[in-house]
């Protein structure tokens, strides 16, 4: 069976999407209080017995505020997209550098080297005389 997507669910969906993409709620305190607002609330609700006409606040303000909510919610998604966008151009760039420098190093040592007059104390010792040449 194909689920139907009524808007509100599609609403709800939506805020399950942008949450999962935020930061931890450890991170983003006023997010973490209001998920502690809303498990209260619910566990509330789910103690209170079920009243045979149950009062329903106005569905406008309700949308409103989800709507809202959901604003909010892309704006902090898109805020997140940009810093990572940003972080991931810095580090690409600071990779370059860092390719740059590591070749600029060896450059040098390889130049170093070549300057370097052999010396009888620079060969290697195999255990023999070595012949210098004159």
């Amino acid at each position: 069976l194909t689920e139907t997507l009524t808007p509100r669910r599609l609403t709800r969906r939506a805020i399950r999407i942008a949450q999962s993409k935020a930061l931890s709620p450890a991170v983003d305190e006023p997010a973490s209080l209001d998920a502690g607002q809303d498990r209260e609330n619910i566990a509330k609700t789910s103690a209170i017995p079920h009243e045979s006409s149950p009062r329903v606040p106005s569905l406008d303000a309700n949308e409103g505020n989800m709507q809202q909510r959901i604003h909010e919610l892309m704006e902090l998604c898109t805020s997140l997209q940009r810093q990572q966008s940003q972080m991931a151009t810095k580090i690409k760039d600071q990779d370059l550098e860092i390719s740059g420098l590591k070749a600029r190093v060896k450059s040098l040592e390889d130049k170093e080297r070549r300057r370097a007059k052999p010396t009888q104390e620079d060969a290697p010792i195999t255990g023999g005389i070595i012949d210098i040449l004159e």
